[in-house]
């Protein structure tokens, strides 16, 4: 056999050994622990199929108000980091004294184990010896301690907020990389055209940011929509169930109530809308095809 036609021979052969390992992680990591999902969300303990257990969810008030802070979760959190990672990225590409070392420190959160850091904020929070009450106590911004995590009508947001801060660097260094892909050719013409710093950002930065703005989107929506540890190591969804969430919610019902397919269904119950959410990034974020 010739080599020419040895290679073609070969080459069928080493698509598919180079594929293979990742269709079998794939596999394995995420198709078939959503199938069973999905299956042990219509089945009873004893295996049988049901019902019961989707409409056990849907007809709880609770978990309704759970899959509405989930969006809430989602829509807040993306924007945070969109906003962050944008202005970031745009301070960072450009030359200063000490940027290394500013850029460094900013991205450092991304560095930091994701359990010490929501700790670290809870305690930042805490109404008696957290610092940002001794902070705001100590200039006379406030007389009495701020209740973070105390109060339910905002105890959400302050959650949030701890955890864009964890993941704003993902979103800088994405965009830093998408800004240094923009040729400077395009800022020089419109410099020459006599646009203005915004109409240049608005027109030529964020269409040429799309494709990068588009994948942070997803990524973040798909991680944020299974959002489990900022809420249960800050509050566990308290107070009064005002910051529960969909996987909280979920996690609950397994833990204390010790019905998994319910757990399950909790979830299943939540994916259509996580699937509508992302085709709503993706055609807001991505624009027409």
């Amino acid at each position: 056999m010739s080599e020419e036609k040895f290679e073609k021979a070969r080459t069928p052969f080493f698509f598919y050994a180079s594929v293979l390992p990742a269709v079998l992680v794939f596999t394995v990591l995420l198709l078939f622990p959503l199938a069973y999902e999905i299956y042990a969300a219509f089945v009873t303990r004893e295996g049988t199929f049901t019902i019961e257990n989707i409409l056990t969810v849907i007809k709880d008030p609770l978990y309704t108000w759970s899959l509405i802070r989930m969006i809430i979760y989602i829509v807040i959190d993306i924007s945070i980091k969109f906003g962050l990672g944008l202005i970031t990225a745009a301070a960072f590409k450009q030359e200063f004294f000490g940027r290394g070392v500013v850029t460094a420190l900013a991205l450092a959160p991304w560095a930091v184990p994701l359990i010490p850091a929501l700790f670290a904020w809870y305690m930042l929070y805490n109404p008696d010896f957290g610092v940002i009450n001794y902070a705001l106590k100590s200039l006379g911004l406030v007389k009495a301690p701020v209740m973070f995590l105390n109060d339910p009508n905002t105890a959400l947001y302050w959650i949030i907020w701890a955890h864009a801060w964890r993941y704003t660097p993902m979103w800088t260094t994405m965009l830093l990389s998408g800004l240094y892909a923009i040729p400077e050719e395009y800022y020089e013409s419109a410099k020459i055209d006599g646009a203005t710093p915004f109409r240049t950002f608005i027109k030529i930065t964020i269409p040429m940011l799309k494709r990068f703005l588009l994948m942070n989107a997803v990524l973040s929506l798909i991680w944020t929509s299974g959002e489990f540890a900022s809420v249960w190591v800050m509050t566990r969804g308290g107070p009064g169930n005002s910051t529960q969430i969909v996987g909280t919610y979920a996690y609950w019902y397994l833990l204390f109530i010790g019905n998994s397919n319910v757990a399950a269904a909790a979830l299943v119950v939540a994916l259509p809308i996580i699937i509508v959410l992302m085709l709503i990034f993706m055609r807001l974020v991505g624009g027409r095809r």
